[in-house]
C-alpha cells in the first residue's frame, strides 16, 4: 500500500488480544442524544488519500459552516462506469453501496477502499467536528473495502469486503488499541464480482452490512450478475450469539424479485423486517426468521415515479421507510405493510438522491449534485441546501451518518 503503513499481527496474537477485552455491557459513554450537539459525516474515496469531512448541524437542525476534514490514512479506490471505454470513475457513489460510514457510541467507523484497510476514530461529545484516530488502520482480509456495521452492545464492528475477493471480516472495539480482529478471518462469501466494483458490469458488488437492531444478527447484501443474464443478489445472515461471538458461516438467501439489492433499512418497531431497495425497480419489504436466518418477500413495492432506488432509511417519527432515489427527484414513503403512501418531491436542479440520514422529522440527504439537502419529511418542505466544495469534488462523496447516531443503526436496541 503506497502512502501508509499498518501493522501486521499474528493471528494468534491479534485473537488473544480480542479475547482479553473486558466485556462491553452497556455502553457508559455516548448516549443517543449527548450533549446535544450534533454533526453529519461523509467519506471521501479519493485515490490520493481520503479522509472523513464533518459538517456541524444548529439547534433548528441546518446545516452550518463549520467543518473539518480529518485523514483516514488510506486510499480510496472508485467504482468504475463500465458503459465507459476507459471504464472511468463514476461520477457519484464511488462505492456503490451504503453504510460506508458508520457511527455508535462515541465513534466513528469507515473504509479504505484502495489500502483495504478499516478505520476507528473517537468523537468528542463537546465537539463532534474533531476526530481522533484510535489505533491504526487494519486490513480487511478481501478487495474493495465498502460498508462499515458497528454493535454496540458487544462492541464490535464488522466490514463488507465488496471486490474479487468478497466476504465480511470482524473486529473486537477497544477504546485504545481501536479494531482488533476476531481471529476469525475473512469470512469469505466467493460472489461473482470485480475489484472495483462496475456500474453496469457483467458480475454483482457488494451493497451494504448492518447488525439487526438487537445485535443478535449480522446482515450482508450483494448484487446479483447482470451478464449474460440477470441472477437474484444475495442476502447474507450471520448469527451472532449470546457473547458476541459472530458467525463464521452464514445464511445465504435469494430472494424472488431482488437482483440488485443496493441498500437497505431495519424496522424500528419490527426487529424481523427490512426494506431493500433494488435499483431496477423499487424495493422489497422483507421478513428475517430469526429461528432460521431465512428471508422472505413480504411486499413488493413499485412506482413509476422511481428511478434507480439504491438508498432506503427508517423514521421512527412517521413509522415508514423512505426510498431514496439517485436518478429522481422523488422520494417514496412506504409503510412497514409495503404501501406506496406518497412521495416527497424537491426540485429537479438537484438531479436525485443518494446517501440520507434520518433524525426526528429532519432527512438529510446528499443529492447527485455537490449539495446536501435538508428536508422535513412530515411536510415533505425543503428546508436547506448546503452547497459544500465543487463539482470536480463530488465523484469522491458517500457514506453520510450523524452523530449521535440513532440506536437502531448500531444494534443497540436491546
Amino acid at each position: 500500500m503506497k502512502g501508509f503503513t499498518i501493522s501486521l499481527l499474528t493471528g494468534g496474537l491479534l485473537s488473544s488480544a480480542c479475547l482479553a477485552l473486558p466485556s462491553p455491557g452497556r455502553p457508559t459513554h455516548g448516549s443517543w442524544g449527548g450533549s446535544g450537539r450534533k454533526a453529519v459525516y461523509f467519506l471521501r474515496v479519493d485515490p490520493a488519500g481520503s479522509s472523513v469531512v464533518a459538517i456541524g448541524i444548529d439547534p433548528d437542525g441546518k446545516l452550518n459552516n463549520s467543518t473539518s476534514v480529518t485523514s483516514t490514512h488510506g486510499l480510496g479506490l472508485q467504482s468504475q462506469n463500465a458503459s465507459t471505454a476507459d471504464l472511468t470513475p463514476t461520477p457519484i457513489d464511488p462505492l456503490q453501496g451504503q453504510q460506508a460510514v458508520s457511527i455508535g457510541d462515541n465513534y466513528l467507523f469507515t473504509v479504505n477502499s484502495g489500502s483495504d484497510t478499516a478505520v476507528m476514530f473517537e468523537i468528542d461529545p463537546n465537539d463532534p467536528l474533531k476526530l481522533t484516530m484510535v489505533g491504526e488502520p487494519v486490513p480487511t482480509l478481501g478487495e474493495f473495502a465498502m460498508s462499515i456495521a458497528y454493535s454496540s452492545r458487544y462492541r464490535k464492528a464488522c466490514v463488507l469486503n465488496g471486490g474479487a475477493i468478497n466476504g465480511v471480516t470482524c473486529y473486537c472495539v477497544h477504546a485504545k488499541q481501536g479494531l482488533v480482529p476476531d481471529g476469525v478471518g475473512l469470512r469469505e462469501f466467493g460472489f461473482p464480482a470485480t475489484t472495483p466494483a462496475q456500474l453496469g458490469g457483467a458480475k454483482g458488488s457488494g451493497s451494504d452490512l448492518q447488525f439487526s437492531g438487537d445485535s443478535t444478527k449480522l446482515i450482508s447484501v450483494f448484487k446479483g450478475r447482470n451478464k449474460p443474464t440477470m441472477t437474484l443478489g444475495h442476502i447474507s445472515v450471520f448469527e451472532v450469539d449470546q457473547d458476541g461471538k459472530i458467525a463464521a458461516t452464514a445464511t445465504n438467501n435469494r430472494v424472488d424479485p431482488i437482483q440488485i439489492p443496493f441498500g437497505f433499512a431495519l424496522n424500528g418497531n419490527d426487529l424481523q423486517q427490512m426494506y431493500i431497495t433494488d435499483a431496477a425497480f423499487g424495493g422489497v419489504v422483507v421478513s428475517l426468521d430469526y429461528g432460521t436466518n431465512k428471508v422472505s418477500a413480504v411486499a413488493v413495492v413499485n412506482s413509476t415515479s422511481f428511478a434507480a432506488s439504491c438508498w432506503a432509511v427508517w423514521s421512527s417519527t412517521t413509522n415508514t421507510y423512505f426510498d431514496i432515489n439517485a436518478a429522481s427527484t422523488n422520494i417514496g414513503r412506504v409503510d412497514p405493510s409495503g404501501k406506496l403512501l406518497g412521495l416527497i418531491n424537491y426540485p429537479k436542479e438537484l438531479a436525485g438522491g443518494v446517501d440520507s440520514v434520518v433524525d426526528g422529522t429532519m432527512l438529510y440527504m446528499m443529492t447527485a449534485t455537490n449539495a446536501i439537502a435538508v428536508l422535513d419529511i412530515q411536510s415533505g418542505s425543503l428546508l436547506q441546501t448546503f452547497d459544500y466544495s465543487t463539482s470536480d469534488d463530488r465523484q469522491f462523496w458517500t457514506g453520510l451518518a450523524m452523530y449521535p447516531a440513532e440506536p437502531l443503526l448500531s444494534g443497540g436496541i436491546y
